[in-house]
């Protein structure tokens, strides 16, 4: 039996960023995904609307999970990016599951702010994680449940 799926009811959650963000939702409307939110914090993106922006208590939340993840990223000079990696946290607190496209930095870490929601969403492991590695020599998939690691090649 087939079950009907009423796309109205998934959410798409970024930052809007142009590249993956935007890919994403592009994406999702090619197949009637409707509704994308793209969280912003005191500066607006071209593809975000007014209703997006996270609240003050929402931004000093994320940063607490900044704060997690980079225990793990090790990253430096983050300050001037909490506006951007702080709404990240509401892109993964929001979730019931992860689709991320990345770039490696490390063997178990991503590069830029796919990173940072890749790695929140480890940290709190509530959630499914489907992470795919768009590289030339193939395809790395990762899924991440209730602290189990599945290499798929």
């Amino acid at each position: 039996m087939i079950k009907h799926i009423n796309f109205t009811d998934f959410i798409n959650y970024s930052g809007g960023a142009v590249g993956s963000d935007r890919y994403w939702e592009i994406t999702g409307k090619k197949y009637r995904f409707l509704n994308h939110n793209h969280f912003w914090y005191k500066f607006k993106n071209p593809y975000s609307s007014d209703d997006d922006e996270i609240t003050e208590e929402q931004y000093q939340e994320g940063i607490i999970y900044v704060k997690k993840a980079n225990l793990t990223l090790k990253r430096k000079n983050i300050e001037r990016y909490l506006h951007l990696l702080s709404r990240n946290w509401q892109q993964v607190k929001n979730a019931d599951t992860i689709f991320a496209i990345g770039e490696f930095n490390t063997k178990t870490t991503l590069k830029g702010g796919t990173g940072w929601a890749v790695q929140m969403a480890i940290d709190i492991i509530n959630q499914f994680l489907y992470l795919t590695r768009n590289q030339k020599n193939g395809i790395f998939t990762i899924i991440i449940n209730l602290n189990i690691v599945i290499y798929l090649f």
